[in-house]
Order: structure tokens, then sequence, then C-alpha cells
């Protein structure tokens, strides 16, 4: 391992190339922009946290290593495949212009990663336990796949869990986290459970429980839409399953609105429509 090891070096040149092999771990503590390629070797880490500096990355990150992002990080360009994994505490954003091809392992826990690439992103694995995932693009969970959306903050355009695979919805924070992606699709398996509820606070979500999707209730806790005039859509369609298991009330309050076309089965404790 090293210490801020790239301190001399701010930016790779277009005409660049330097590649991390040997599981080795490289830091650089002040901005640092990549206009030529970078790789990142199985085993291998990249730190960058203090931002991309200039007017952004407009080269390529590629490997089956794992990137660390702090600071702010644009993407003005050039292609970005990192199948090992990509960790983000900073505020990251993927412009039009840049390629996303893989964020591999991707975990959020704090700031902001902003996904406006104009590509449709997918993955096997999210943790979302702080921060912010948006931006306009659609993220697809892969089948297999698996997302802890935890304590973090969802407003991405545009959600999909795939069939076969398997989203949390684990809250424990203070609050309720903002849940306010424009769509989610669910193809496959959500649980709810945690200490906290889901809040939609100023956005407007359709939730679609597509056939032969499971969305299972797993805590006494609620879903509301509170204080900022959010609203939400629940449809449970047909060949879909809505399903409480837990002791306790759960409600979905006057500004989630439950269309069901499937089943609903309450196994246990009481299920709340305030929305109808």
């Amino acid at each position: 391992g090293t210490t801020d090891a790239l301190a001399g070096f701010a930016t790779n040149a277009s005409a660049g190339s330097f590649t991390i092999t040997n599981s080795r771990n490289f830091t650089r503590s002040s901005a640092f922009e990549n206009n030529g390629i970078v790789g990142i070797g199985t085993g291998s880490t990249l730190t960058l946290s203090g931002g991309s500096g200039g007017d952004g990355h407009d080269g390529d990150f590629s490997g089956s290593g794992t990137l660390i992002l702090a600071g702010t990080h644009t993407f003005s360009s050039g292609t970005y495949n990192v199948t090992g994994s990509t960790s983000m505490t900073g505020t990251v954003t993927f412009n039009p212009a840049a390629t996303l091809g893989n964020l591999g392992a991707l975990s959020i826990s704090a700031g902001t990663l902003t996904l406006s690439s104009g590509e449709a992103l997918t993955a096997t694995t999210l943790n979302l336990s702080g921060g912010t995932l948006g931006g306009s693009d659609a993220f697809t969970l892969a089948s297999g796949g698996t997302a802890t959306l935890g304590n973090g903050t969802l407003t991405i355009n545009t959600f999909n869990v795939s069939s076969g695979a398997t989203a949390n919805l684990s809250n424990t924070g203070f609050a309720p986290p903002f849940f306010q992606p424009a769509t989610f699709n669910n193809s496959g398996v959500v649980n709810w459970s945690g200490t906290q509820g889901l809040r939609t606070a100023s956005a407007a979500t359709t939730f679609n429980n597509l056939s032969g999707a499971q969305f299972n209730i797993q805590n006494a806790q609620g879903w509301d839409t509170c204080c900022s005039g959010g609203s939400v859509v629940f449809n449970n369609q047909a060949g879909a399953t809505l399903t409480k298991s837990s002791v306790g009330t759960s409600t979905l309050s006057s500004g989630v609105v439950l269309n069901n076309s499937g089943t609903v089965n309450v196994q246990a404790g009481t299920l709340r429509l305030d929305g109808g």
C-alpha cells in the first residue's frame, strides 16, 4: 500500500496511460484529471479524493479492481468500465458525452451520484447506505443481483428490479429516507423492512409491481408524502403479490394510492390504506 502515491500527478494527458496491478493501492488526495487511460487491475485500488479538477475527466477508466471517488468528479466524456467495484462518497456526475459501461459493485455512502449519460446501466450489486442516487438515466438491477436501499435517497428517473433480483428497502436512520424515483418497476422481489418508513416528499413516483413480482412488507412503518406535495401511485398488477407478514400496523398514507389487480395478502398485523 501507499500514501498519496500520486502526489505530483495532477493530470493524465490524452496520450497518457497507466495501469495499477499486483494488488497495489494508490491515492491522490488533491485534484486529478484523467484525459488518457487509467486501468485498475484485480485486487488493486485507486482512491481519488480530491475531485477531477479542470473540465472533468475526458479519458477512460477500466479494469476489475476498485475505484474510490471522493470530492467532486465530472465525467465529461470518455468511457467508464470498472467491473470490480466503485465506491462513492463525493459528488459524481456522468454527462451525456460520457459512455458508462459498468460501475461494478456500486456503493454510495455519502454525496450524490448523478447518472445522465444517456445509457441504461445494469448492475448486480448496489449498496445505497447514504447520499443520493439520481439522474435522468435508467438503473437496472440484473437477475440474481441484490440492492440494499438503506438510508440513502433515491431520485433516479427509472429504477428496474429484474426477475430473479432482490431489492431490500431496509431503513434504520433517524428519519425516513426519500424514496422518489419517477418510476420503479419491480419484476423480482422487494422487501420493505427496517425501523423507518419511506417518504416521497417532493416528487411523483409510480411503483409498478409487475406480474410475478413480490412486494413484501416486513415492518410496522408508514409510506408518506410529507411535506412538499409528493405523490405515489402503487400499481399491483395482475399476477403480482403484495404481502404483509409483520405484526403491527403498516400504513400507505393518503398520498399513496394503491391500484390492485393482483393479490394483497395480509398474513399478520394490519395494512392500512389511507390513500385508497
